[in-house]
């Protein structure tokens, strides 16, 4: 925690030394390409493309998320929420429902409700 009670959130990586494989280098001008010495096989990274699926949440995922815990007064908090896989069709409505509470006094402060539409990419 910061001083002042406030959370904070780390900073993210700086992408620095990050380099493109050839076939994603139009898509990203000026960024560099990776310079090793082997030729892009996509014959042998497409084949397998499919399989890699991610370990989740990711670590990426875990140090950007919004932290839990309470705030003190005038403290703030950022970060991203994660939702679990909407079952639906796209177009389909849902609702991000939260609830607001004094921790000290555990009285019901009201709710917060957040429309949000089901999209997939």
């Amino acid at each position: 925690m910061r001083p002042g009670g406030a959370w904070a959130v780390a900073p993210t990586w700086p992408f620095t030394r990050f380099w493109l494989a050839r076939p994603y280098g139009p898509f990203y001008p000026g960024w560099s390409l990776w310079p090793g010495a082997f030729a892009w096989d996509s014959t042998y990274y497409d084949a397998y493309g499919d399989r890699w699926e991610p370990s989740l949440p990711s670590r990426d995922m875990l140090q950007k998320a919004m932290p839990e815990g309470v705030l003190e007064d005038g403290g703030s908090a950022i970060g991203y929420l994660y939702f679990q896989r909407v079952q639906g069709e796209p177009g389909t409505t849902v609702k991000l429902q939260i609830s607001l509470v004094d921790a000290n006094t555990e009285k019901d402060l009201g709710k917060l409700v957040v429309p949000m539409v089901v999209q997939r990419s």
